[in-house]
């Protein structure tokens, strides 16, 4: 049933308000404080404002004993004064940073506050000695001493609740995950007040989210939990009834909610009208009372408990019998005094106790079939992630950042309703400062577009707008459908995609035409989109851990089509996905909220643990803002956050680079940080090769590294006699590092084992990853089938007369070569095309010359905590092959029908597979098909090696050439029709 209000009033300022009962004066006396630096104390009946005291400028706690009232203020003291004429008495406490909470024990004897400055300080009034407690790594928000002064419980910004044991001043117990982490106590909304049961302390209450849980006491062991129906936000605070029968707890969305503790039983709620979130509750001695306040500076006070506990829903017949045993038989009327008094010693008994045994009363009584207690599973359910969007920071952060990421950062200032844009590249574009914009909850950024979602207020639908970056600032507005709210959104070139409450994502395109709407099988987590992917997960199911599912989509011009299958997202236990996105390089990754880093495999059905950020911080306090991830330096980008998860974004935050480094065993071991570096490059130097054409700067970047690595553990296992793992390593080897290894066995006396070397098939490290397993299909198997729009007859003769298999056989996730710009500036003008310049190359140790320096790498690599080859960036140039004019070639004529047989060759395989290179690829042009076909034919050829002199013999022979304008000129040619199409478009 519904608590009563009896009487609510404005008693301090707008902020921090604390309250709690007098004991000189049987509970008639109302101890308040607040933002006004004020205490003041009320009588509870007549509601007079007895007295006031300025005590500081902020007064942010009080609590009372038999003789002195307390009070925690923001100029780091907590003052004593005496009940009776409400002098300062003295100074209890002295700390560095303002004081948030201040509690007295039961028994009196002890006195306990906690400051901003994450130390707690307990008092002992008789010997007037002072213990200090540190732990915490944020700012402590609460504190409670157990009724038999044995324990104290705590709560701080750093997301924990520590349990320590006075008598050695140590943690017994730490609650995780209790409260949202903060780093400032002004910014905290959940305050995480825990209550220890009266007189007996046998069980704690301590809200968690949006459930209160019931631990006993020295196991610490979970009873059991309370889940109010229909709770909006987190629970704040807890208290426990005076018989210890019945638990109350208020939410920050200014709920409050009475249970019955033995039966689990919900019996009676509160709800304010304004939604203002509570900020401190205390119980009536008498058990009739609660009183509380909230952050708005107001103080109430509920009645109506008798009722709640009198009637409460539906019972058993035992429980009925109870209240009915305060009535005589020839009695007329009805004696509350008597009811309250039965209802209290019924109902006392002791619910967190080890055995949870009734009274004795009630236990001599025999059992019926309408009194035998039935039990009911409690089955754990993890608070399910909220949506969110990657690189962005919580709603309460001034000014919050709504988007950070390598085009620019994103900024909202909700006081004026402000939304600031600064663009890394200011020549790329200048700043964007939207006034008046409204509420804003989230927002993406991309080359082209500025995405920003507006949440439903009232009647006002969810809207979606969209910037354009390039085409004069031009901006589009749409609204969402009824009901449906915007939950994330992503952001590409040429498309926009928005995530809502029905389990949709919109697919738009850049410049506000509404394309396909993807239906997800589960609730929105996050999206990150990079060229023609986009990346989504979503809820799948609850278990004991967060079960999320992903899936990667195409999107391309005017389909939609699957690139990854649906499968599960790999998390780490109990933890939260804290940033998705895409490598510089195109590749899907992931970052938890235990620091571990996620790279999507390259057959898009495994993930790949490549660093644990958690590894390389200096305080356990710190924590990794991650922005982006490269593959080509192998770094991630982040922001160090110190005592928090998010930064300030008042200023343009500063960003580190912290090395990829794999979570393997004894990563301090020169071997170790050796296998780190050969396995990490070789995950990424398949992505490398697909994106660049230049091979000669992919191998010294990636493959030498590679090369050192692999010869120092084959040297390691050498000196170690350790023939079998020898042979292993070298078959990791390539043809080059394996005869390096041949020589080195064999100056070391080992024959036998370079006989066993010389019998092993070198492995190509380019193609060491296969596209599929032997056991799975193909993906050429797969009828992967385009939904195109339009005239199907117009378009008969060009895509034939039905949807054909695709032919994929590389990765589809990667990226085709691209061309990147290059940021540093560079002289082009007034150079010498005729002047050679000598450049000077550091060679690295060749042959046997490079095991002189195994133990002195070993030695150095085991000091040094950087990863083995990884000392410096890694630096790749990443761009498309220049066109260069045509040259003579002078070869012998054996030479040249060699080239001829060649060009033969490609002529006839490329007009055999030019329907489907026109169909993987529908937005090349006739020259980038050829390309794309050029080195697709030397792999099918094995000319890998030779790539640069199978290109100029391709383009340089005059009879390709007529060959290729044949094609274009041929009116039935496929490359003549996206000719005129393009020329068309």
């Amino acid at each position: 049933m519904e608590l009563k209000l009896e009487s609510i009033r404005y008693a301090h300022g707008s902020g921090h308000t604390d309250v709690c009962y007098g004991y000189n004066y049987s509970d008639k006396q109302i101890f308040s404080c607040g933002s006004d630096g004020y205490v003041r104390i009320w009588h509870e009946q007549q509601d007079d404002d007895l007295g006031s005291d300025f005590v500081a400028e902020q007064a942010l706690s009080v609590a009372c004993n038999e003789t002195h009232y307390f009070v925690a203020t923001n100029d780091n003291y907590v003052q004593g004064y005496t009940l009776a004429d409400r002098k300062r008495d003295k100074i209890v406490f002295k700390f560095s940073a303002p004081v948030t909470h201040v509690f007295a024990s039961e028994s009196g004897k002890l006195v306990a506050a906690c400051s901003c400055d994450m130390e707690i300080q307990l008092l002992q009034t008789v010997t007037n000695k002072i213990e200090t407690f540190t732990g915490h790594t944020a700012p402590v928000l609460s504190v409670s001493i157990d009724p038999l002064d044995e324990f104290l419980v705590s709560t701080s910004c750093d997301g924990t609740s520590k349990i320590w044991e006075l008598k050695f001043g140590a943690v017994v117990k730490t609650f995780s995950e209790v409260v949202p982490v903060k780093n400032d106590f002004y910014k905290a909304i959940v305050l995480g007040h825990c209550a220890w049961k009266p007189q007996s302390g046998s069980f704690l209450a301590v809200p968690k989210g949006l459930e209160l849980f019931i631990y006993r006491r020295h196991t610490w062991e979970e009873k059991y939990r309370l889940s109010p129906p229909n709770i909006e936000q987190d629970l704040t605070a807890a208290i426990i009834s005076p018989c210890g029968g019945y638990i109350a707890a208020g939410s920050v969305g200014g709920e409050i909610f009475l249970w019955e503790g033995r039966r689990q039983l919900l019996v009676g709620f509160y709800k304010d009208p304004k939604k203002i979130g509570i900020c401190r509750m205390a119980w009536h001695s008498l058990g009739c009372h609660i009183l509380f306040s909230d952050r708005v500076g107001r103080m109430g006070i509920l009645t109506g408990i008798e009722d709640a506990i009198i009637k409460p829903p539906p019972v058993d017949q035992e429980a009925r019998d109870s209240v009915f045993d305060c009535f005589d038989d020839d009695e007329d009327c009805i004696s509350l005094e008597k009811i309250k008094s039965t209802c209290q010693s019924k109902f006392s008994e002791n619910i967190g106790g080890d055995d949870g045994d009734v009274s004795d009363e009630c236990s001599s009584r025999p059992a019926s079939p309408s009194s035998s207690s039935v039990y009911r599973a409690v089955i754990p359910t993890p608070k399910v992630q909220p949506p969110f969007q990657p690189s962005s920071t919580p709603s309460n952060f001034e000014p919050r950042c709504l988007c950070y990421n390598s085009i620019g950062i994103v900024r909202y200032y909700d006081s004026d309703r402000t939304i600031d844009i600064q663009f890394h590249d200011t020549a790329f574009h200048h700043s964007l400062f939207l006034r008046s914009f409204g509420v804003c909850t989230m927002a993406t950024l991309s080359s082209k577009v500025l995405c920003l979602a507006v949440p439903s207020v009232d009647d006002n639908a969810s809207k979606l707008t969209c910037v354009s970056l390039g085409f004069g600032n031009k901006e589009w507005t749409t609204c969402m459908p009824e009901g449906e709210d915007i939950l994330a959104v992503a952001a590409s070139g040429d498309w926009v995609a928005a995530a809502t409450n029905a389990n949709n994502v919109r697919i738009f395109t850049f410049a506000g035409t509404q394309k396909q709407v993807l239906a997800l099988a589960g609730p929105i987590v996050a999206m990150s989109g990079y060229e023609k992917k986009l990346f989504v997960t979503y809820h799948a199911g609850l278990f004991e851990s967060q079960n999320i599912n992903f899936g990667i989509y195409e999107v391309s011009g005017i389909y939609v089509r699957t690139m990854a299958p649906l499968q599960p997202l790999p998390l780490s236990p109990k933890s939260l996905l804290k940033w998705i996105g895409f490598t510089d390089e195109g590749t899907p990754c992931t970052y938890d909220s235990n620091g571990h880093v996620r790279i999507l495999g390259h057959d898009c059905l495994h993930w790949m643990v490549v660093s644990n950020t958690q590894n390389q911080r200096k305080s356990s306090s710190d924590h990794y803002f991650v922005v982006g991830l490269s593959e080509a330096n192998q770094n991630i980008r982040c922001i160090l956050c110190r005592n928090s998860h998010y930064p300030l974004v008042i200023h343009a935050p500063t960003i580190v680079e912290i090395s990829l480094r794999m979570p393997l065993c004894d990563t301090d071991d020169g071997k170790s940080i050796a296998e780190d570096t050969f396995w990490r490059l070789l995950f990424s130097i398949y992505t490398m090769q697909k994106i660049s054409f230049d091979t000669q700067d992919v191998n010294s970047t990636f493959e030498l590294p590679m090369k050192q690595a692999i010869l120092k553990l084959f040297g390691g296992a050498i000196n170690n006699s350790d023939d079998l793992r020898a042979v292993e390593l070298a078959s990791f080897m390539t043809e080059k590092a394996l005869d390096v290894a041949v020589k080195y066995a064999m100056t070391q006396g080992r024959s036998h084992l370079a006989e066993k070397l010389k019998s092993i098939k070198p492995v190509d490290w380019n193609n060491y990853y296969p596209m599929h397993s032997a056991n799975q299909p193909s993906n050429e198997d797969v009828d992967v089938r385009r939904f195109e729009v339009g005239d199907l007859n117009s378009q008969r003769d060009m895509f034939e007369e039905s949807p054909q298999k695709v032919s994929r056989k590389e990765n589809p996730i990667n990226t085709e070569p691209r061309s990147y710009c290059n940021y540093s500036p560079q002289r082009r003008g007034g150079q010498n095309p005729f002047k050679k310049t000598a450049t000077k190359t550091t060679e690295s140790p060749k042959g046997l010359k490079y095991f002189d320096t195994l133990k002195k790498d070993f030695t150095s690599n085991q000091k040094s905590n950087k990863p083995f080859g990884m000392n410096q960036p890694l630096k790749l140039k990443l761009q498309a092959n220049k066109k260069t004019t045509a040259e003579v070639v002078v070869t012998p004529e054996n030479e040249e029908v060699d080239k001829e047989t060649k060009e033969r060759k490609f002529t006839e395989w490329f007009q055999h597979r030019m329907t489907s290179l026109a169909e993987d690829n529908p937005g090349a042009t006739p020259s980038e098909l050829v390309r794309i076909g050029t080195k697709i034919f030397k792999k099918e050829m094995g000319q890998v090696g030779k790539a640069n002199n199978c290109l100029e013999v391709i383009e340089s022979d005059s009879s390709w050439n007529s060959s290729k304008r044949s094609l274009l000129d041929d009116p039935r040619s496929i490359v003549k029709r996206f000719k005129n199409l393009d020329e068309s478009l």
